[in-house]
């Protein structure tokens, strides 16, 4: 018997220590299902405002010169003078490229000599004629009183008819020669270019001693005391835009300034490929600021309402082809999700139709991290803006006035993370 003791005790322990850990299990999914408290999400309400609203379009393109001329020679030579270079001024007919002029002085002058040489022609055949004519003429008055032979009259009149048609024929030659004249004269302008355009130089292709022609570019001079942009809107936004609409300008250049345009020009058709239409925009650049290929974003006035009912696009939220947002009701603050039509925009505020009034409170920042139904604790947007200052130590607020139910930094955590 004294021999059962021992392994009924071990069997013992064993199955106290099995009942023990069992319990233990058992409790722990009790503790792991108690609720924690839950922490109001911090949100920013706001309301309804009045605004003039302005619709607009944006664009992109890329900056033009009102002018930009490729400068060529009308004839062939050696370059002989450049007196300007890149980003020199140049005004409207200034001497911009001068070729060797020595060829074509030479033919001015041959030319010039055969045109008097044509003239003393002409002189000479212009006393022929008066000699044959009045030779003509005494021959009339013999046959009338019987002296002269009807031969004779007949020999005089042929003789002033081909003289006649001498004085014509040299009389061409006169007028082609003139006309040499005029060409080699012309030709000899020629060997200077001048510029078409005040503006600069943009570029320049040819050097002195260069040999050019009519088909190779000399240089290039834009005109950008006017720039100009050419932008593309989609079909659904032609109607929208108008001549002599307002566009703002913005550049990576010159961050934070905005310059004004207008509306020029509107293509009367639509692309049937890309559905876009070409639009031009002109803008005043006195100060020379504006460069030609500086990329621009472009937007477009269109339209404005006057004192709309807004509110910022952030406050909004977009569920099935349903526009809606949060409003904060009761006290302890509650959110209750409404549906709203909206209306037109500018690209930070919004206009509502229907679906709020001006009393109440809009979620307009945190509202993607709460749901329907959530108790909030409401920041206004004046204590968001006191709180994202920086503080003075001497003028804090003690945290029991912002609210016990979490720490404000921790609602403007969250509302920024929003």
């Amino acid at each position: 018997m004294k021999f059962l003791w021992p392994p009924l005790a071990i069997l013992t322990c064993i199955s106290a220590g099995w009942m023990m850990y069992r319990d233990s299990m058992n409790a722990e999914p009790a503790l792991e299902t108690k609720e924690k408290p839950k922490t109001a999400m911090a949100v920013e309400v706001t309301h309804l405002s009045k605004r003039d609203l302005i619709e607009s379009v944006d664009l992109v393109g890329s900056l033009e010169a009102s002018a930009d001329i490729q400068i060529y020679t009308r004839g062939e030579g050696y370059l002989v003078g450049l007196p300007f270079d890149v980003q020199d001024k140049v005004k409207e007919g200034d001497v911009v490229a001068v070729l060797d002029e020595s060829e074509q002085r030479e033919l001015v002058a041959s030319t010039s000599a055969a045109l008097k040489v044509t003239r003393a022609k002409l002189k000479a055949q212009q006393t022929k004629l008066d000699q044959s004519l009045n030779n003509y003429r005494r021959q009339q008055e013999l046959d009338k009183s019987g002296v002269a032979t009807s031969q004779q009259l007949e020999a005089a009149k042929a003789q002033f008819e081909i003289s006649q048609a001498e004085l014509e024929l040299q009389q061409a030659e006169v007028d082609q020669a003139i006309a040499n004249h005029n060409s080699s004269e012309m030709n000899l302008k020629q060997m200077r270019v001048l510029s078409p355009v005040t503006g600069f130089v943009a570029q320049r292709f040819t050097h002195v001693g260069d040999l050019v022609s009519s088909e190779k570019e000399i240089m290039r001079i834009v005109s950008i005391d006017k720039v100009k942009t050419v932008v593309n809107i989609v079909e659904k936004d032609y109607e929208k835009v108008r001549m002599g609409q307002t566009a703002e300008i913005r550049t990576d250049t010159f961050p934070g300034t905005v310059f004004k345009g207008t509306v020029v020009r509107k293509s009367p058709v639509v692309d049937p490929t890309t559905r876009m239409a070409e639009v031009h925009i002109e803008i005043p650049n006195s100060d020379l600021a504006l460069k030609p290929g500086m990329h621009g974003r472009v937007r477009i006035r269109t339209n404005v309402i006057p004192r709309a009912d807004v509110l910022p696009i952030a406050s909004l939220l977009q569920h099935k082809d349903k526009t809606s947002l949060y409003v904060v009701e009761g006290e302890p603050a509650v959110t209750s999700l409404r549906e709203v039509e909206t209306g037109a925009s500018d690209g930070e505020y919004i206009e509502i139709v229907s679906g709020v009034g001006v009393e109440d409170r809009i979620v307009a920042l945190g509202s993607q991290m709460v749901d329907d139904g959530d108790e909030v604790a409401v920041l206004d947007h004046v204590d968001r803006d006191q709180k994202l200052a920086v503080p003075d130590p001497e003028v804090v607020a003690p945290q029991s006035k912002l609210g016990a139910v979490i720490p404000l930094s921790e609602k403007v955590t969250a509302s920024a993370a929003e």
